[in-house]
């Protein structure tokens, strides 16, 4: 995934592991040091993703509004939420994703994401 560069001298991409894989469900570790989307780029993914901070801070922008996470928040975004990283802690942050590979979903905002659950979801 591209990322700007202009604010990580010590990382000049994100780093993301794969934690564990199967068919259902993908769990990945993220670092990054300042990363952000670049100008006029936004994930539409195919799965729904679940993700929370471990460690520093993140800015997520998804169309008019954006949302602060710092350590131990998390969000649940559904399949196709269009979405980008604004602004990571300059000192870092460490995430921790689980993508979810396979959802039933027969139509839209049907499936293991409940109708009124179509809009992220934080917890904290």
């Amino acid at each position: 995934m591209p990322w700007g560069k202009e604010e990580s001298p010590h990382l000049p991409e994100e780093l993301t592991t794969v934690l564990q894989a199967g068919d259902d469900v993908r769990i990945e570790r993220i670092v990054s040091m300042g990363h952000r989307s670049p100008e006029g780029f936004w994930y539409d993914q195919d799965h729904h993703k679940w993700v929370v901070v471990l460690t520093g801070a993140v800015k997520l922008e998804f169309g008019d509004r954006t949302v602060s996470m710092a350590q131990g928040d998390s969000i649940l975004i559904p399949a196709h939420a269009p979405h980008r990283v604004l602004l990571e802690h300059r000192r870092g942050a460490h995430r921790l994703a689980g993508d979810l590979l396979r959802p039933k979903v027969s139509k839209p905002g049907q499936g293991i994401v409940p109708d009124e659950a179509c809009a992220p979801k934080f917890t904290s």
